[in-house]
């Protein structure tokens, strides 16, 4: 090979490497040893990656710091201005997170003033504060512990309200397994405030639920730990963010693009759910578009098609896309809620509802075990009887007829 053509090789894997960089979607993290330890941030990566996601996490994390200390950091101001990120992480101080070192709203006036040069360089960019999990003081003050995880949760919602940033309950999660579970498996010891290995886990399937709104579980990254174990914190952290996506200010301040569909044959409504945008822009697969918020559009034959929904806000956009079989009345879509299941937390008996046929249901503890499977034929309602079991987490792995998957966390009191 000639000099000459091992250059041009050389330039062309540069130019594709260059290229493919900047498709990725960039993350900043922005904190201390609460984010890196563990390497967090590329545990994130890693099951992003799992997911079909294409992503670059960069990280300016400095041990012991908080905004106090990163609001005046010339550095990472610099960082801030290198890249146009699409997702910012950002984690106050251990104890900024609780309010003991300074009143909420002074950090939160401090969280503004880097927000806001984030979004001066990435006007687009998405924000999050991430809801850090405590450590356990001793065997003993596992109470002290959940006494102070909801003082962290109060003071970020605090905080997230008054920086208009939504929020990653990853602590919360935390605070689940260990209301289920008092065996420290976050931490490596007591009277540690750091996440272990399967905290650190735990964190980072957090930030993908809440970052993408989309469910971890089933993903094959396990990061060393077994299929059931990974997988239990991947089901744990889609549980607490999708519970109740409100309660964290999830697309309460960022644009959001989101729809659902309805009818039946060629003639399709669409409803549209998007959050904090102006104008919008349909196009229905078939070559033609609309402007209007709620279309109901007349194909010309029945078939399948990928309907795309545009949201747009000053200079920032969002698109999401589906596919539709207009013969049927549902669409090929994850973001459509099968089923439901209540009460939850229950007691006793508690009802599964689903719009298709069940046909069976494994129940499983918090620590994987397989502790009873349900058989049906073909039935939409289905009783549960949890007066046997003691309290704690479950898991309920619901299979249809139609060969799908669901999971639902189930709290027994």
């Amino acid at each position: 090979m000639t000099p000459v053509i091992t250059r041009l090789l050389f330039l062309i894997l540069i130019n594709l490497s260059a290229c493919l960089s900047a498709q990725a979607d960039q993350v900043l993290f922005i904190g201390n040893s609460m984010t890196y330890f563990n390497d967090m941030p590329f545990l994130f990566k890693d099951m992003a990656t799992s997911k079909g996601k294409n992503v670059e996490v960069t990280s300016h994390t400095v041990g012991g710091a908080g905004f106090v200390n990163h609001v005046n950091d010339n550095a990472l101001y610099q960082t801030i201005r290198s890249k146009t990120y699409k997702y910012v992480v950002m984690q106050p101080g251990t104890a900024e997170s609780a309010g003991y070192s300074y009143p909420v709203s002074v950090t939160a006036e401090r969280g503004r003033k880097m927000r806001d040069s984030i979004r001066k360089y990435s006007p687009c960019s998405k924000i999050f504060l991430y809801e850090i999990p405590y450590g356990v003081p001793s065997q003993t003050e596992y109470n002290t512990y959940f006494n102070l995880q909801k003082t962290i949760k109060d003071s970020i919602t605090k905080m997230s309200n008054l920086m208009q940033t939504e929020m990653i309950p990853a602590g919360e999660a935390a605070r689940a397994h260990y209301t289920a579970t008092q065996d420290l498996a976050l931490h490596s010891t007591y009277n540690d405030v750091h996440p272990g290995p399967q905290g650190s886990y735990l964190v980072a399937a957090s930030v993908y639920a809440t970052l993408f709104q989309d469910r971890l579980f089933p993903s094959p990254f396990y990061s060393g730990m077994t299929q059931n174990k990974a997988e239990y914190y991947q089901q744990l952290a889609d549980g607490t963010f999708f519970s109740n996506p409100a309660q964290w200010n999830s697309n309460a301040f960022h644009i959001h693009a989101g729809f659902s569909v309805s009818g039946g044959a060629q003639n399709i409504s669409f409803t549209n759910l998007s959050t904090n945008y102006d104008t919008v822009l349909w196009t229905f697969g078939d070559g033609t578009t609309s402007t209007a918020v709620n279309p109901t559009h007349l194909y010309a034959s029945a078939g399948t098609y990928t309907v795309s929904l545009t949201v747009t806000k000053n200079s920032c956009s969002e698109t999401i896309s589906k596919t539709i079989n207009s013969n049927q009345l549902g669409v090929s879509e994850n973001t459509v809620k099968s089923f439901r299941f209540f009460p939850n937390p229950v007691s006793g008996t508690g009802s599964l509802e689903a719009s298709k046929a069940i046909k069976e249901i494994e129940i499983y503890s918090i620590d994987g075990r397989k502790l009873q499977i349900l058989s049906y034929s073909k039935v939409y309602d289905a009783q549960i009887n949890f007066a046997p079991y003691i309290k704690g987490i479950y898991i309920l792995k619901i299979r249809f007829e139609d060969s799908t998957l669901e999971n639902i966390k189930v709290i027994k009191e």
